[in-house]
């Protein structure tokens, strides 16, 4: 087992006690499934605290809780509000440590089986890849359409038109307008396809490339995307880009992306005989999310009885 922790695994948490809870599990799923050491950044996207920072954690697993208090108000009809508590998670991850990559996890993921181990290998293997997961491909083998993306995309990069992606009382700042021109354009150089990224519901970004996106100033803006209607898996791909790193698809039959927009891409007993370690969306399946979250929970269980006691788990 290695002192350093391997991964980071930034997960942000919305409000709500079935979002804590969903949180437990994912904890209960690292601790019984992932040896390596790691970092789970939490980011609290709620306006006060509520004990997230007590949650018990195994011995291999340093928990980090970020809070988040939203300074803007907006409806959001491309996304769901979360480019900026993911952004402050992966800007945290880059400036505190030296991991071999960074993960982005859903409070609807679930870990089921070891993924640390394959996730560095293919990262190793694919040096100029910063980005894995879902890309253009889905489990089973449908193509993914980043097409829908593209106006918003162009729009960040025009003056007039970044003034209407970024509602706000007052008008947007001239050097934040710099700042999202400025990586539109970077990313372009880079040979940047409008849209494109890795499904957010469980994707891994290697540490070169947040090391990389730190070094050229890209995570210093994370309040910038509360204002902005981009989903956060599609901001990302454009950071990825932008420092001149590529993507990879990891979800055939052996690979750890498991990961689809809504709903499982097979039922539970297929991804595990598939060997994905990691899985999305466990709600919104033809399946109820008790269901799904029981049958991996009571795998867990008989596992860990098979085997004697479990980890120490302490709070975080």
């Amino acid at each position: 087992m290695r002192d350093a922790p391997l991964f980071a695994a930034v997960m942000p948490v919305g409000p709500g006690d079935r979002e804590v809870a969903r949180l437990r599990d994912m904890i209960d799923a690292l601790a019984h499934h992932e040896p390596h050491r790691g970092t789970l950044v939490i980011v609290d996207d709620v306006p006060e605290p509520r004990g997230v920072e007590d949650l018990p954690v195994p011995d291999t697993l340093r928990a980090v809780v970020l809070p988040h208090r939203r300074t803007a108000v907006r409806t959001f009809r491309k996304g769901i509000g979360v480019c900026a508590p993911v952004m402050t998670g992966f800007a945290w991850v880059a400036r505190h440590l030296d991991v071999s990559f960074a993960l982005k996890f859903d409070t609807d993921s679930l870990v089921i089986a070891p993924f640390s181990d394959r996730v560095a290998a293919l990262f190793e293997r694919h040096p100029d890849v910063g980005m894995a997961g879902a890309y253009a491909r889905s489990p089973g083998g449908g193509r993914r359409d980043w097409s829908h993306h593209g106006r918003p995309i162009r729009a960040l990069a025009r003056h007039p038109a970044l003034h209407a992606l970024l509602r706000r009382p007052a008008p947007a700042p001239a050097d934040a307008m710099r700042h999202v021109r400025a990586l539109v354009r970077a990313a372009r150089r880079h040979g940047y396809v409008a849209g494109e990224h890795c499904l957010g519901g469980g994707y891994a970004i290697a540490g070169r490339t947040l090391r990389a996106m730190a070094a050229d100033g890209w995570l210093d803006h994370a309040a910038l995307w509360q204002t902005i209607d981009l989903p956060e898996d599609v901001m990302n791909g454009l950071h990825v880009r932008a420092v001149g790193h590529g993507f990879l698809d990891d979800v055939d039959e052996g690979g750890v992306f498991g990961v689809k927009y809504i709903g499982l891409p097979f039922p539970p007993d297929e991804l595990e005989r598939r060997g994905y370690g990691i899985i999305h969306a466990v709600k919104n399946d033809a399946l109820p999310e008790a269901e799904i979250r029981d049958h991996f929970t009571s795998r867990r269980v008989a596992a860990r009885g098979a085997a004697g006691p479990s980890s120490t788990m302490q709070p975080g």
